[in-house]
């Protein structure tokens, strides 16, 4: 038995690492590594010790009641198959805080390594993708390429959309800063701000805005925090950023397109569907803000909203707010609910002085402004895996009640 829990706690370790480089790939491989974790959680035995960890631990109940909230919510819907399917996908709201709550403690330089190999597999994919597309680009039309290969659609190659790639790279560009200003490795320095104005570009190729607005607001931020903000190479880089966007700006129109689509009032199929959103979201919510629609309900409300509104082809969208849709699905109490899970940990990431985590939160939080991360896999597991390493590691004292 002691042979099983030594070997399972070893390789914990390197699960999470490569949970955390599997997330740029396609969710196949991501759930088949969650998967893993999960197996080696249980062979490591000692359950009784493990659960009893995991429910002293104040976090745990406020990162699962994200779940539970979806749980109740099949109480009152007229979608059950839906609603189910939700909850399979929202799994990882779950097992993430169970198995890394009642885990040992990482080390701070086990932390490090995780978030560098983070890193590492962003800079690899962004190399790969974008060689791809190179490739793409001498097997299809001149015009079609400039316009798509490049840009949102180079990220499909990986399964996933530029949401939620420009939603990972943003995160690995502000611990290049963190990383930067806590080695002393001249190295190591110079390939960080290499990584940095690498995944910068690519933000803006890909045309993630959110991510990039997150991206530009916490970097300044971070570094007037550091007080680094001024400092001659912390300039520097903000010109290169500045050339390098104005030349990405001007020679791929489709750049130039999608950011000027980000004005409602542009008359584009893209402040359409905003807007079409927007509206219907908020004339179902005022109807049910006080419980929500429940768990499954909300896309078909939606669908009918918009057919309503002669706008079947938005048929299929979300609210594209995070928080709309808790209250939404869930009314006032779930949003306060997934409000309390973020809150909470913030104030206690900023009272122990935790960047890595306080950056976490921070994008995560901007980024649901304007769009449903935990209503897709690729979403769900880089939230629930993120928050719960840092807060299962990070805050692990503050966190621990006294029995």
């Amino acid at each position: 038995m002691q042979i099983l829990i030594k070997y399972s706690n070893k390789i914990y370790y390197y699960l999470l690492i490569l949970i955390a480089i599997t997330l740029f790939i396609p969710m196949k491989i991501s759930n088949i590594a969650v998967v893993l974790l999960l197996v080696n959680w249980l062979l490591g035995l000692n359950y009784k010790e493990k659960i009893s960890k995991a429910f002293s631990n104040l976090f745990f109940w406020l990162f699962i009641g994200i779940y539970i909230i979806s749980i109740i919510g099949l109480a009152y819907t007229t979608n059950t198959k839906h609603g189910m399917f939700s909850l399979e996908k929202q799994l990882s709201l779950l097992l993430f805080p169970l198995i890394i709550s009642s885990s040992p403690a990482l080390e701070r330089k086990q932390l490090n390594k995780i978030i560098i190999c983070y890193i590492i597999t962003s800079v690899v994919a962004i190399l790969f993708t974008f060689s791809y597309a190179v490739h793409r680009a001498t097997i299809v039309p001149e015009g079609y390429y400039k316009l798509n290969i490049f840009t949102n659609e180079i990220t499909f190659i990986m399964g996933t959309s530029h949401v939620y790639y420009g939603l990972y790279l943003v995160l690995s560009a502000l611990y290049c800063i963190y990383l930067f200003y806590n080695t002393t490795k001249f190295t190591l320095r110079c390939l960080l701000v290499v990584a940095y104005i690498i995944i910068f570009a690519y933000t803006v190729l890909i045309t993630a805005k959110i991510a990039l607005i997150s991206l530009v607001i916490l970097s300044v931020v971070l570094l007037i925090y550091l007080k680094r903000f001024f400092k001659i190479y912390s300039l520097i880089v903000f010109i290169v950023l500045i050339v390098v966007s104005i030349q990405l700006w001007n020679y791929i129109p489709k750049i130039k397109e999608r950011f000027s689509d980000i004005t409602l009032s542009s008359g584009s199929f893209y402040s359409s569907q905003r807007i079409a959103t927007l509206n219907c979201s908020s004339e179902l919510i005022k109807e049910n803000w006080l419980l929500g629609v429940g768990t499954g309900d909300d896309y078909d409300l939606l669908n009918n909203c918009y057919e309503q509104m002669g706008q079947q082809k938005f048929e299929g969208l979300d609210t594209h707010n995070q928080y709309f849709d808790f209250l939404l699905t869930f009314g006032i109490g779930g949003l306060l609910v997934f409000l309390t899970s973020l809150l909470v940990p913030l104030y206690n990431a900023i009272k122990e002085k935790q960047i890595l985590y306080i950056l976490f939160l921070l994008h995560f939080m901007i980024c649901c402004l304007t769009e449903n991360l935990l209503d897709n896999n690729k979403g769900i597991v880089f939230f629930a895996f993120f928050n719960s390493l840092f807060a299962f590691n990070l805050l692990r004292k503050r966190n621990e009640q006294v029995q």
